[in-house]
């Protein structure tokens, strides 16, 4: 079974961003904890936008990044892939999500698109939640360190919720995330200073001159699955 996290470990590697280092997850600090608070809400808002544009390309890869920064968040912290059993959950992935969906009944399009508003609503809620779940346990770890588990249970939900919304609307997840995964791996490591990143922030990985974006590959991939789309 693919698993995206390894793929965002991967991405840290390369850049010399924090991973696992063979001890139990930490917090982070609150200067980190910030930047990546202002990275999982951009990619929601994203989201949210791409919806209300009626956009299924710009939805798909917000919902992607969604679950980049989620698990990027968890590698700050210091989480390993095996670090989920702290919290008596694993690392969710898009095909225990999809079964789990399947099985519980809920309501899958057959061909790529947007979803109803209620479920929309419903996922964007549930979103919202479990950041702000993670931010208040992650704050709460400086009197109480054992918060640092449900904090990552809640980056674990977050994650969750995105990978459903893409059940539900019927998105070629592995391979809509492979050109994710590749457009990210051609970026380059923000400035010392951070004066290059629109995050202010050196920890950022930014795009370099005539870098593109994947939305032209997740476009033609949503077509070739049956998708009906006006806006690119």
């Amino acid at each position: 079974m693919r698993d995206d996290f390894k793929d965002v470990r991967a991405f840290h590697v390369k850049f010399k961003l924090p991973v696992d280092d063979g001890g139990p997850p930490e917090p982070m600090s609150p200067e980190i904890l910030a930047f990546r608070m202002r990275f999982l809400h951009e990619e929601r808002i994203e989201y949210i936008d791409a919806f209300d544009k009626r956009n299924l390309t710009k939805a798909v890869d917000a919902l992607i990044d969604f679950v980049y920064v989620a698990f990027g968040t968890a590698l700050f912290m210091k989480a390993a892939q095996t670090s989920a059993a702290y919290s008596g959950e694993q690392w969710p992935t898009f095909d225990r999500v999809r079964k789990y969906a399947q099985d519980a009944g809920y309501p899958l399009q057959r061909s790529p698109s947007l979803p109803p508003w209620a479920s929309h609503e419903m996922m964007t809620t549930s979103l919202l939640h479990s950041v702000k779940m993670f931010e208040l346990a992650h704050v709460a770890t400086t009197d109480e360190p054992r918060m640092i588990f449900l904090a990552l249970k809640q980056l674990q939900a977050a994650a969750s919720y995105a990978y459903l919304a893409a059940v539900m609307m019927g998105i070629p997840w592995p391979e809509c995330w492979k050109h994710v995964q590749a457009a990210n791996m051609r970026k380059i490591r923000a400035a010392e200073d951070g004066s290059n990143s629109k995050r202010a922030s050196p920890w950022d990985v930014v795009k370099p001159g005539g870098w593109t974006a994947p939305d032209a590959e997740i476009y033609n991939t949503l077509r070739l699955h049956g998708a009906l789309l006006e806006v690119r």
